[in-house]
């Protein structure tokens, strides 16, 4: 019997109803040729003709047999193998490549392939025992483990004793297993550990008693600290709580560092404990956090910022001990890739700013997340104010459009483009389109990457693709029921009946684009096809 989350269940039924009947979304008829005037308003195309064909070539992927727990695969991250976990007799088993695997009682839906898609994992349980499954043998323990980002090393946390012992009860014993080798039981483990971003390092926080502390390295931290916040192995698979307080890893770009929070507390006079959170960088407590543990390194592991807290001055911006600002909650601390810039979302005032290099901009009802062009000279943002929402680029707020998403500057920094919606007008269908360069594309009824990129919030991918040269933009859109086409530089692929929410379009070569299709639906089995592109030639 396959017990997962009603809630995801149903989010990923609406998502594939969307994508496979009404799908994706527009690019612009003009391929990439100047920098965006921000000021100017997107010029719609006077009349629009029928688009290019598209000379595409496809590959069967994998067939989605019945019952499928999830309606899509998932697929390796280059793009060759694929995986999902179906359903017979009250059994789950996982489908990989093609071929069954071992029947369940449950199965987690974060099916998983290593970075170098050579390795595959997921997590189960039979007979009320979890289990890590890793390339076919099965690992008691789960539901949570990781690859290395260089794919070469595997760690999952094991357990001794009773899955049901109450959590604040002796019996049971959780111990975290890196490449085979078993580390000391402690009373519960964190949800959260990770791996540096060379592979060479690992870190995760237990409790032991009525301590919380830090593993790093297979080292005690000496900072320890009482556990009041602290949120333990989950009891079975299916369900995850993404718990920033504690556990949470941020490591530098070279490695070199580690941050992290750990979960305090402060005694009132009326005996109430109110939150404390201990920011720890490289073992020595340097602050105190906000809730939030929002902390940021630079791309060139030279600055480190966090939002601190104090009771008298609210929240403020800590950047390499330089104290600026005072805000009731700071989110979203992010570098420029060339390191020297920084900005944040910051709120006072029942108001939302933007800051950038300690500048104020604002206010707004609400703001998303700063984009940086590649060589940070550039910035885009979202904001909402009375109600409409509308994109900044390079502090000009661009006139005219609704509902805004997407934001994509191109590798060489010299082009924009986003998404935007023709609006709600009785008697007519909202139609999607792309503008590139202050031009509006070809309207469509959806945008894959809009939709895709509000439900998953994937903050690396918008769903639109510029190559690796900047002079093509690929994106998928929807005409219609079943219509769904991947669209190059204006160009059209034959409809398809939907698309695979991820990974979406990508560039695998300076011309050329893959993603991956709905080819049919029949009434036993569907194609997953990998849909790929040349991009029309230069006229």
């Amino acid at each position: 019997m396959i017990i997962i989350s009603m809630r995801n269940v149903l989010v990923l039924a609406m998502l594939v109803a969307l994508t496979a009947s009404c799908a994706t979304k527009v690019v612009p008829a003009t391929k990439p040729t100047q920098q965006a005037k921000p000021a100017e308003s997107p010029r719609s195309i006077e009349k629009e003709t029928p688009a290019p064909a598209l000379a595409t070539n496809e590959t069967l992927l994998c067939k989605l047999v019945p019952r499928p727990s999830k309606p899509f695969p998932t697929i390796s991250p280059d793009g060759k193998r694929a995986a999902y976990v179906s359903w017979r007799d009250r059994t789950s088993f996982v489908v990989l490549d093609g071929v069954e695997g071992r029947a369940y009682d449950v199965i987690d839906e974060y099916l998983t392939f290593s970075p170098d898609s050579k390795h595959f994992a997921y997590a189960a349980v039979r007979d009320g025992k979890m289990f890590v499954v890793l390339d076919g043998v099965e690992h008691q323990g789960g539901p949570n483990f990781l690859f290395s980002p260089d794919s070469q090393h595997f760690a999952y946390v094991t357990y001794e004793g009773n899955l049901h012992t109450p959590p604040n009860e002796a019996g049971l014993k959780w111990a975290v297993v890196l490449d085979g080798v078993k580390g000391k039981l402690y009373d519960d483990i964190a949800e959260g550990f990770a791996f540096s971003p060379d592979s060479k390092r690992f870190a995760y926080q237990v409790k032991q008693g009525d301590l919380c502390f830090a593993v790093i390295d297979g080292a005690e931290s000496k900072i320890q600290n009482r556990a009041l916040w602290f949120r333990g192995q989950p009891r079975r698979v299916g369900w995850r709580d993404q718990y920033p307080h504690v556990g949470t890893f941020v490591f530098s770009p070279d490695s070199k560092h580690l941050a992290y929070a750990v979960a305090r507390g402060v005694r009132t006079p009326s005996r109430e404990i109110l939150p404390d959170m201990a920011l720890v960088l490289d073992e020595v407590i340097i602050g105190t956090a906000d809730l939030n543990a929002n902390v940021a390194f630079s791309p060139d592991s030279q600055h480190f910022a966090y939002a601190a807290y104090d009771n008298e001055r609210g929240t403020y911006i800590m950047r390499d001990g330089v104290r600026s600002g005072a805000y009731y909650n700071i989110l979203d601390l992010t570098f420029s890739p060339d390191s020297k810039r920084l900005t944040c979302i910051a709120q006072k005032d029942r108001g939302e700013y933007v800051i950038i290099d300690d500048v104020e901009r604002g206010p707004y009802d609400s703001v998303g997340r700063v984009l940086f062009s590649p060589d940070s000279k550039r910035f885009a943002y979202i904001a909402k104010r009375n109600d409409k929402s509308f994109v900044v680029l390079d502090g000009t707020e661009l006139p005219n459009g609704y509902d805004p998403t997407a934001l994509t500057f191109s590798p060489d920094s010299k082009h924009f483009a986003y998404i935007l919606s023709t609006g709600y007008t009785p008697g007519q269908l909202t139609k999607w389109f792309v503008v590139l360069d202050g031009v509006a594309g070809r309207k469509y009824d959806s945008l894959a990457c809009d939709y895709i990129f509000r439900f998953y919030g994937h903050s690396g991918n918008s769903g639109l693709a510029f190559s690796p040269d900047s002079k093509h933009l690929a994106y998928v859109a929807s005409k219609g029921p079943e219509q769904s086409v991947l669209v190059v530089d204006g160009a059209e692929s034959s409809p398809y009946i939907g698309v695979v929410p991820y990974p979406q379009v990508a560039f695998t070569a300076p011309d050329k684009c893959r993603v991956f299709m709905y080819k049919n639906a029949k009434l036993n089995e569907q194609d997953i096809v990998a849909l790929e592109a040349s991009a029309p030639a230069e006229k």
